[in-house]
C-alpha cells in the first residue's frame, strides 16, 4: 500500500499540453502522447476515451480543410494546394490516432485481465495465466515481462524454471472490506480500484493510491 502523493493539477497540465499538440501539430503531440502513456500507468489502461474525441476532432478539421480547398480550387491555387496538405495531415492525424486510441483500449482490457487474475486471484502459474487468457505461453511472458517493466507488478519477477511470475512480497487478494483490532475498530481493507480493478490493502481511514496503476482509492 502507498499514500497518496498526487499532483491531480500537474497530472491535469500534462494531459492539456498533450491535447493542445495533438490539435496544433499532431507528430509532436504523438510524441508527448507516448512519453504519457509510457510514464503514466493509469493512462496506459483508461485513457483511450480520450485519445478517441482527439483523434474525431482531427479528422474534423481534416473534412473542414478539404471542403475548402475543394471550394476554392482553380481560384487561389496556392492556397488550395496549402489547404489541401493541411487536410491530408490533419485528417491523416487523426485517422492514426484513431488507431492508437483502439490499441490502447485493447491493451488495456488485457493489463485488466492479468492484474485480476494474478492480484485478485493469486494466480502465479503462467501456464495457467496464458490458458485464463486464451494466449500462448510465449505471449503471457512477453504481456508480463511489458508490464513488470512499465510497474504494474511492483516487485514482481518471471521464474523461468518454474514457469511462474513471482513477487518479492505477497500481493493483497480477496474481496472488498475490512478487518477489525481487538476493540473493534477497523485496522486494515481490502480496497478495489476502480481504475484497473486490482485489490489493495490499505490503512482503514487512510488515503491512498493503487499499487499496481497509481490510481487514488
Amino acid at each position: 500500500m502507498k499514500s497518496v502523493n498526487v499532483n491531480t493539477h500537474q497530472f491535469d497540465t500534462g494531459w492539456i499540453v498533450v491535447i493542445i499538440a495533438l490539435v496544433i501539430f499532431w507528430p509532436i503531440g504523438l510524441f508527448l502522447l507516448f512519453n504519457k502513456l509510457r510514464s503514466d500507468r493509469k493512462a496506459a489502461i483508461k485513457c483511450h476515451k480520450l485519445l478517441m474525441i482527439v483523434s474525431f476532432v482531427l479528422m474534423g478539421l481534416g473534412v473542414m480543410h478539404l471542403f475548402r480547398a475543394l471550394g476554392s480550387w482553380g481560384t487561389f491555387g496556392a492556397f488550395s494546394s496549402y489547404t489541401l496538405f493541411l487536410a491530408i495531415v490533419t485528417g491523416g492525424g487523426g485517422l492514426y490516432l484513431y488507431r492508437i486510441a483502439k490499441r490502447t483500449k485493447i491493451t488495456g482490457e488485457k493489463y485488466k485481465q492479468y492484474i485480476a487474475i494474478i492480484i485478485n486471484h493469486g494466480q502465479s502459474s503462467i501456464d495457467n495465466i496464458a490458458s485464463a487468457m486464451g494466449v500462448p505461453y510465449e505471449m503471457a511472458v512477453d504481456d508480463l515481462q511489458k508490464m513488470i517493466v512499465a510497474g504494474f507488478f511492483p516487485g514482481a519477477y518471471i521464474d523461468f524454471t518454474r514457469r511462474k511470475i513471482l513477487f518479492k512480497k505477497p500481493v493483497s487478494q480477496g474481496v472488498e472490506g475490512s478487518t477489525v483490532n481487538a476493540h473493534g475498530m477497523p485496522q486494515a481493507m481490502v480496497s478495489n480500484c476502480q481504475n484497473c480493478g486490482a485489490n489493495n490493502t490499505i490503512d482503514a481511514g487512510q488515503l491512498a493510491e493503487c499499487e499496481y496503476c497509481g490510481s487514488p482509492l
